[in-house]
């Protein structure tokens, strides 16, 4: 902050914005791409993109070489570093414009995602419902499908579920595995209803974000208030933000027992 050169900035600040949106569009734009190149969803590569847009440190050091070098003008030099440090000035506002991004892109195409006639031949429109498949998640699938084999004494059916997980490659090979396992957001209501679960028996998230958690403890309340919800806690700052959020029951990860 202390390169500014603030007359500048004022004289020169049709072009300081110009060059910020710029600088913010390319780099959202190229990022994002190569995130959806890696296997992440378009929503967690727009979220990505954004967090990711603006300049870093490095800027400065290639700027002042530059400008030692006589390759680029004083004047540019500080203009460009208004740029940057503008830009990353500007972080916590892009990172929430992202999630902002993600949950619109979310709403509007998970729902495209689901084919409910296929879905619904997964069992009961009241299952348990998994959010999130990977190594825990499966764990409980398991658990569920077969309870006998943990020592519980239930029948060999088990208890109907269906999971759903925002890794497309993680659903992939679990149905490859014989897994219901479904693509989306499963805290998301309608998301929820397009796979033909018109009121879950309970939901088991399994998510390892704080504040996805957290969110998705939220939007479960306030859709389905008298269905359990049950959640893993990272630490007990995160377990009492679940309970605040409406939780009926929280394990903390490290008191987990298999």
């Amino acid at each position: 902050g202390t390169s500014i050169d603030m007359q500048l900035l004022i004289r020169e600040w049709p072009n300081v914005l110009s060059l910020l949106a710029g600088l913010i569009a390319i780099k959202t734009l190229i990022t994002t791409a190569l995130a959806t190149r890696v296997g992440l969803t378009f929503q967690e590569s727009v979220r990505i993109g954004l967090l990711l847009s603006q300049g870093g440190e490095f800027g400065f050091v290639v700027f002042s070489l530059a400008n030692r070098l006589g390759v680029l003008p004083l004047e540019l030099n500080k203009l460009l570093i208004i740029v940057v440090v503008l830009s990353m000035a500007l972080t916590p506002l892009l990172n929430d414009l992202g999630r902002k991004a993600a949950g619109i892109i979310d709403e509007r195409s998970e729902t495209k995602e689901v084919k409910p006639a296929e879905e619904a031949n997964y069992g009961a429109t009241e299952p348990i419902v998994i959010l999130g498949f990977g190594e825990m998640g499966q764990v409980l699938a398991k658990f569920l499908a077969a309870p006998l084999s943990f020592g519980l004494e239930r029948d060999t059916e088990g208890w109907p579920y269906v999971a759903f997980d925002l890794n497309p490659a993680v659903v992939k090979s679990a149905r490859k595995s014989g897994f219901p396992v479904l693509y989306g957001d499963g805290s998301r209501p309608a998301v929820m209803q397009s796979a033909g679960i018109s009121s879950p028996k309970a939901v088991m998230i399994m998510y390892t974000g704080k504040e996805e958690t957290v969110e998705s403890v939220d939007r479960l309340r306030q859709a389905f208030p008298a269905v359990p919800v049950y959640v893993r806690a990272q630490d007990m700052s995160h377990l009492l933000d679940l309970r605040k959020a409406g939780a009926t029951d929280v394990v903390l990860e490290n008191a987990e027992v298999i």
